[in-house]
C-alpha cells in the first residue's frame, strides 16, 4: 500500500514538473497562437478546400464542418505532433543521459512502472493544455465565428484529444525503442505525419475505410461527417477505439522497457 501511494505521489510530482516546465509553457503559447489565428484563417478559405470538404463531409452545416476540420486537421493534429516531441521524446532517455536513471531505479520502483508514470504525466499535461485551449475557444469563438456550434465542438474535441494522447504515447515508445532522442524524434515525426497525412484515406478511398480505423487521427475527423446523426454510441465507439490504440502503444513501450531491463541494456 505504501509503495502504491508513493507511486501516485510520484505521478503527481511528474505531472506538476512537466506542466510547469519551459517546454509546456512554450506549447501553451503555440496553442494560444493557433487558436488566435484560426478565425483569421477561416475568413477566406480556399475554394478548392471548401469543395473537397463538401464532397467528403457533406454539404450540410458547411461552415461548422469547415471550422471543425480546420481545428482538428490543420491546427491540432500538427500541435499534437509538436506536443508529443516536447513531452515524451526524451522519456527515460534523458534520465539515462544525465545519469539520473540509476538513482531513480534505486528506489522501490521498476523501470516499466517509472516509464508508465512519466508517460501518464506527459499525457495528462497534453490533456490539460488541450482542455484549457478548448475552454477558451468555447468562451470566445461564438463572438468571432457566426454559427459556431459549441456542442459539436465539445464532442469532437472530447474524441480528438485521445489522438493527441496517442501521439504522446507513440513518441514515448519510440524513445525507448531507439534509446536516442534524435533518432526517436525523427521516427516519431515520420510515422505520426504519415498517420495525419492518411487521416482522410477512408473518405477518398472508401474501400480502405477498414484500414482507417487503425489511424487514431481518423476518428476525430470522421465524426465531422456524421454531425447530423451523432449519437452517444457513435461517439463512445470512437472513444473506445482510441483508448484501445492508446493502450496498445503504451503496452509496446512497457514491453520494450522490460526487455531492456531484463537484458541489462537500460543503464
Amino acid at each position: 500500500m505504501q509503495v502504491q501511494m508513493a507511486n501516485w505521489r510520484l505521478l503527481g510530482q511528474e505531472y506538476l514538473t512537466a506542466l510547469c516546465s519551459r517546454r509546456s509553457q512554450l506549447l501553451l503559447g503555440i496553442f494560444l497562437i493557433g487558436a488566435a489565428l484560426m478565425p483569421l484563417m477561416l475568413q477566406k478559405p480556399p475554394p478548392e478546400l471548401v469543395q473537397f470538404l463538401s464532397q467528403w463531409l457533406g454539404p450540410q452545416q458547411a461552415a461548422d464542418k469547415l471550422f471543425l476540420f480546420a481545428w482538428c486537421d490543420l491546427a491540432m493534429n500538427k500541435l499534437a505532433v509538436m506536443s508529443a516531441l516536447a513531452l515524451s521524446s526524451g522519456l527515460i532517455v534523458s534520465e539515462r543521459a544525465t545519469g539520473l536513471l540509476p538513482l531513480l531505479l534505486s528506489k522501490p520502483i521498476c523501470a516499466s512502472r517509472l516509464f508508465l508514470i512519466k508517460l501518464l504525466a506527459a499525457q495528462a499535461v497534453f490533456i490539460s493544455l488541450y482542455g484549457l485551449i478548448s475552454l477558451l475557444v468555447l468562451g470566445f469563438y461564438p463572438f468571432f465565428l457566426p454559427g459556431f456550434q459549441a456542442s459539436h465542438f465539445a464532442v469532437i474535441v472530447s474524441v480528438h484529444v485521445l489522438a493527441g494522447t496517442f501521439a504522446v504515447a507513440f513518441s514515448a515508445w519510440m524513445a525507448v525503442q531507439f534509446q536516442r532522442r534524435l533518432s526517436s524524434m525523427i521516427a516519431s515525426v515520420f510515422f505520426l505525419s504519415l498517420l495525419i497525412g492518411t487521416a482522410f484515406l477512408g473518405f477518398y478511398a472508401p474501400s480502405l475505410s477498414w484500414l482507417s480505423n487503425l489511424n487514431p487521427f481518423y476518428h476525430g475527423v470522421v465524426l465531422i461527417s456524421q454531425l447530423e446523426s451523432l449519437s452517444v454510441w457513435l461517439v463512445l465507439s470512437r472513444v473506445l477505439i482510441l483508448l484501445v490504440l492508446n493502450f496498445l502503444v503504451m503496452g509496446l513501450g512497457i514491453w520494450r522497457i522490460q526487455a531492456l531491463e531484463q537484458h541489462e541494456a537500460l543503464l
